[in-house]
């Protein structure tokens, strides 16, 4: 942006947009529709009973992500991506199955009783005080 002294916002996203059936394809999985307020409730219920870390907002937000036009970086920056999107996607699922992390707070190592012990002490993520 500063080499062409371009200036207002980008959109930078890879394509294709992830569906379903990408989604399906990383995992290894037979693609299933699942009505989107019965998996809502399937998310919040195993949420709430801790078998999963995932609440529903996360699915809430993944069904409302917008699509962007990054036509203007192209078009302007000559701004390509390096990977395509379901490239990403394989490889985030590639490091969670393998279980791949650093030192950085969010990707830090956690074993369960690291998370039980923070459920219980500082209570569910969705009621705790903001410092």
């Amino acid at each position: 942006m500063i080499d062409k002294r371009a200036t207002g916002p980008f959109n930078l996203a890879a394509e294709p947009p992830v569906g379903r059936d990408d989604i399906a394809a990383a995992l290894g999985a037979r693609p299933v529709h699942i009505p989107s307020g019965v998996l809502g409730a399937f998310v919040d219920l195993s949420w709430r009973a801790r078998l999963q870390h995932i609440d529903r907002g996360w699915l809430d937000m993944a069904f409302t992500v917008p699509l962007l036009d990054c036509s203007r970086a192209r078009r302007e920056l000559g701004w390509i991506p390096k990977w395509t999107s379901t490239d990403a996607l394989a490889d985030l699922l590639d490091g969670v199955a393998h279980r791949n992390h650093t030192d950085s707070p969010p990707l830090r190592r956690r074993s369960m009783l690291d998370l039980l012990r923070r459920d219980v002490t500082e209570g569910l993520i969705s009621s705790r005080r903001l410092s």
